[in-house]
């Protein structure tokens, strides 16, 4: 399978999760479109995986870079929208993908008939596609951003039930302790550039 289809193995889950929030202010008679549609988004990126998989043999220590788009370039600061494919990035892509289709298609059913329907799996769709870009990325800030995104996503998901004081502290909780492994995960950021003058983790790889 041609590794380039590599890039759409995150954007389609955000492509879903866009289509689900649109689905969220519909009328409730429609919005169970967005059940199909996350579960669809996510195993097509699991599919795809399970063929780049087929092409990479996991004694082969080799990668490879899918570039999306160029980002950021300041003298020796690259940080391009980028994408590192190797053995263990797509074992770890199997179990996201893999994982995540099982998990919105039990959702399927058992979120039926929550007034929330589309808005959950708004946020599990956008879950994936922060989770796959944390696993796939090439350089260490799109890492931070998937972090982040993961966080976020943690945060919607675990105070769902918004009306529900325990949901809220539990998703307050949630927050302030990801911020505090957020400084950390900066810190070691900023020390391995000051290190290895790249934030490309081929390139630290290398060194």
């Amino acid at each position: 399978m041609n590794i380039e289809l590599a890039k759409w193995i995150p954007w389609l889950p955000a492509l879903g999760a866009a289509v689900c929030t649109g689905v969220a202010f519909a009328p409730r008679r429609v919005q169970w479109i967005a059940a199909p549609v996350c579960v669809l988004s996510i195993l097509i990126g699991f599919l795809i995986t399970c063929g780049i998989a087929g092409g990479i043999g996991y004694e082969d220590v080799t990668h490879q870079t899918v570039t999306v788009f160029q980002w950021i370039h300041a003298g020796t600061f690259h940080a391009d929208m980028a994408y590192f494919i190797d053995p263990l990035t797509v074992l770890m892509l199997m179990v996201v993908t893999g994982v995540g289709t099982l998990v919105a298609w039990y959702a399927c059913g058992y979120m039926k008939g929550d007034p929330g329907y589309a808005r959950f799996f708004a946020a599990v769709g956008l879950f994936i596609f922060a989770m796959a870009t944390l696993v796939m990325a090439d350089n260490l800030v799109l890492m931070y951003l998937g972090w982040e995104g993961v966080g976020l996503c943690s945060y919607l998901l675990i105070g769902f039930y918004y009306d529900k004081p325990s949901a809220v502290a539990a998703a307050k909780k949630a927050f302030i302790v990801n911020r505090v492994g957020d400084l950390g995960f900066a810190i070691g950021i900023f020390w391995t550039f000051t290190t290895y003058d790249t934030m490309r983790i081929p390139e630290i790889i290398a060194a």
